[in-house]
């Protein structure tokens, strides 16, 4: 790196926060009811578990739009 100073700049980053990362608030739920505690023989079966779980939100606006109330 202190070959290449003139050409870097270096910026510091925040820690990870999930606060930061609003889609967390929908991930956590939906990973804990299509993935948590289940063993998946293929990819394509965690695939459609998720995709499953996704698809039941939509008609679960006020579910949804609570994740999100802080």
């Amino acid at each position: 790196m202190a070959q290449n100073a003139k050409r870097l700049t270096v910026t510091q980053l925040p820690n990870y926060s999930p606060d930061y990362n609003l889609i967390e608030y929908l991930w956590r739920p939906t990973k804990h009811e299509a993935t948590h505690h289940h063993y998946f023989p293929e990819f394509a079966h965690l695939v459609a578990s998720i995709e499953k779980t996704l698809s039941t939100q939509p008609a679960q606006p006020r579910y949804v739009q609570s994740l999100f109330t802080f």
